[in-house]
């Protein structure tokens, strides 16, 4: 267990869109609140169409709203302080930490922040280390977006800013995950690699023996942990923030049918099956550590 640890933050990270990051840390939210400590999820910059709505009426990102009740603490505006809604022709509607800014229909965010929005990151990230004793980060998409590197907003840059270690996230079930894992530490510069403290796989159903030897070559080749392997879960219902591979009318009926109540029973089973799966403790003592280059 992690000792003096007000303000530690986790990072979890993706090769792409829709490979569990958001339900891998919701799992750890809830993980960690049963070991006793004070949690908060974080995501600087989301771009979705579907939110969430907190008690006091600010918008964030579903999943963080979802991670906060796996923190069993009420959500707020600084666990998402960007909020991009996708409205057509390349542009969003901005909505900064759950207030939508009026005219933020825009496609460069510096037409609303001549600083960029960096120093609103890193207030609300500041804002949560100083309540709690963890922060569990969500990044997006992928870190190695080489055409967006200057303008990534969600994934190394907040790694450096939280000092986080990253946990790399793949989904084996859509196939090519230790491509994606190795090529995505190849993708990354000599810093950014240092974050990375290992790797998750997600959704594995099948021969764990069949699957052994690849996780014996993707340490080899990148000197990385793999820090556990996630069984694909049947039948878990928290919502979808993104419409990816979802009508509009399947979207409605999986946020309408996704309660408090049933979110709650789903939530505990994702945290107890990820615990199961995860080396927990070798997670803590990353954490412990923390990155002390960036």
């Amino acid at each position: 267990m992690i000792n003096d640890v007000q303000g530690r933050c986790l990072m979890v990270q993706g090769v792409a869109s829709g490979v569990g990051k958001s339900l891998l840390a919701a799992a750890l939210c809830r993980i960690m609140v049963q070991d006793g400590l004070r949690v908060a999820p974080f995501k600087a910059w989301n771009m979705a169409l579907n939110s969430y709505m907190t008690d006091d009426g600010q918008e964030i990102g579903w999943a963080q709203g979802i991670q906060a009740e796996a923190a069993a603490i009420l959500a707020t505006g600084h666990m998402n302080p960007f909020l991009l809604k996708p409205s057509g022709g390349g542009r969003s509607q901005i909505i900064i930490r759950g207030e939508p800014q009026a005219g933020g229909y825009t496609k460069d965010i510096n037409d609303l922040l001549p600083e960029g929005p960096w120093p609103v990151i890193t207030q609300s990230l500041n804002y949560l280390q100083r309540r709690y004793d963890v922060i569990i980060i969500e990044g997006a998409g992928s870190p190695a977006e080489i055409n967006l590197k200057d303008r990534d907003w969600a994934n190394m840059g907040v790694a450096r800013l939280a000092k986080a270690p990253v946990l790399l996230t793949a989904d084996i079930d859509r196939g090519g995950a230790f491509a994606a894992l190795i090529g995505t530490c190849e993708l990354l510069d000599a810093l950014e690699n240092e974050h990375i403290a290992g790797f998750v796989i997600n959704k594995f159903r099948g021969d764990f023996d069949i699957l052994r030897p690849g996780l014996t070559t993707i340490e080899e080749m990148t000197g990385k942990p793999v820090l556990g392997v996630i069984p694909y879960i049947e039948g878990l219902s928290l919502g979808e923030e993104d419409s990816l591979g979802m009508s509009e009318i399947d979207i409605a009926g999986e946020l309408e049918s996704s309660t408090p109540q049933i979110r709650e029973e789903h939530i505990n089973r994702l945290a107890e099956v990820v615990r199961a799966s995860l080396d927990i403790e070798q997670i803590y003592r990353l954490m412990d550590k923390g990155i002390t280059s960036s």
